[in-house]
């Protein structure tokens, strides 16, 4: 890939950092890759070659395997949303119809707000596991009327959809399409050590959105159910 000046582009990739398929402190769900774009340096002959760095871009998103594990289900997506409910959740076993009368009753306790107030009596009558079975079914219609479309939403944007959630170039390089190589290099990239396409993030920042707005009318974008996506044939 080469700069509008002709200049060779090299990229590299820093150390990523995974997502747990286990609850950890920080609690992220979200695989992160780093890639520095840069440029050869002009060298007197006989030197070594040095590089100056051009560019940053930073892509994630959420494996499936991680999605099964940490957001498999309303409360466990309720928890990674802000919910005062991560240390009860760390507690449930994967699949809702394992948990005990005991671990739902801590979970209801330890709900935000609504759930709390409502299911306990203002906490004059806090769930116990002998009652929590009897309302258990309510509780869930209610969580799915309030977290349901979002739970959705959320899924379908960030289940291996990865997105570009950091980029920046130097301002000696603006203007020399580094942005759009750089897109172009993690699109394929991702691709070719996934199998999956890079997509626009669904909140941009206003020279993301002129970028992507760029890249369409050069006919680099395609559409599908999950949004849009930068094409692999691109010349």
């Amino acid at each position: 890939m080469l700069t509008k000046d002709g200049q060779k582009l090299y990229f590299l990739e820093k150390e990523p950092k995974y997502a747990n398929s286990i609850f950890d402190q920080s609690n992220s769900i979200w695989d992160q890759y780093w890639f520095e774009a840069l440029i050869q340096k002009t060298t007197e002959q006989d030197t070594p070659t040095e590089y100056m760095t051009v560019g940053y871009i930073k892509i994630g998103w959420i494996r499936k395997s991680v999605w099964n594990t940490r957001a498999s289900n309303l409360w466990h997506f309720a928890s990674i949303s802000g919910w005062t409910i991560a240390e009860a959740v760390n507690q449930l076993p994967h699949d809702m119809k394992d948990w005990t009368a005991e671990q739902k009753a801590a979970l209801v306790n330890a709900a935000d707000g609504y759930f709390h107030w409502y299911y306990t009596q203002g906490g004059q009558n806090p769930i116990t596991p002998e009652n929590v079975d009897a309302i258990w079914e309510n509780i869930n219609k209610s969580l799915k009327a309030k977290l349901g479309g979002k739970y959705k939403k959320f899924k379908m944007f960030n289940m291996d959809r990865p997105i570009v959630d950091y980029i920046s170039t130097e301002k000696s390089m603006l203007r020399q399409h580094v942005g759009l190589a750089m897109y172009q290099f993690v699109a394929k990239w991702v691709n070719d050590k996934f199998g999956l396409h890079l997509y626009a993030s669904d909140t941009q920042t206003d020279t993301a959105e002129f970028t992507w707005k760029k890249m369409e009318e050069m006919g680099w974008v395609v559409y599908n159910k999950k949004g849009k996506y930068i094409r692999l044939d691109i010349a």
